[in-house]
């Protein structure tokens, strides 16, 4: 038997690895397509430890477009007073068949618009609710 010392523990190696059977791994390439094809066609959100986080598909993308919209239309409508802007960028949120209610939670449920973190939070919780 082979000893080990390491940060002053002696170890020793048992000779197991004889009964150990060995499988052959086969690559069947269709099943994999199809089975990946089949998960990126899900929408798959993790909770983990009570945070959410998004897939980053497409997903983040539209997320990332209605955040950037919302922003817009608080700067357009509250900051600029622009009653022209804020018609135009409305008009972009029906032409790209946004919910027009995830764009108002979003302007009127994050106190600070910048910060991404708590705009993904409002964003998920309101997901959560529809």
């Amino acid at each position: 038997m082979t000893k080990l010392l390491y940060r002053g523990k002696k170890y020793i190696k048992s000779n197991n690895s004889a009964s150990i059977k060995v499988v052959k791994l086969t690559y069947r390439r269709n099943i994999y397509i199809k089975k990946k094809n089949q998960l990126s066609k899900e929408s798959r959100d993790l909770t983990y430890r009570g945070n959410k986080y998004l897939s980053n598909k497409s997903n983040d993308h539209d997320q990332n477009l209605i955040f950037s919209l919302a922003r817009k239309i608080i700067r357009a409508q509250f900051i600029l007073g622009n009653d022209q802007l804020t018609d135009q960028l409305w008009n972009e949120v029906g032409a790209r068949n946004i919910d027009p209610r995830r764009v108002i939670n979003l302007m009127y449920n994050c106190s600070y618009p910048e910060d991404e973190k708590s705009m993904i939070e409002i964003d998920c919780a309101f997901q959560q609710q529809s």
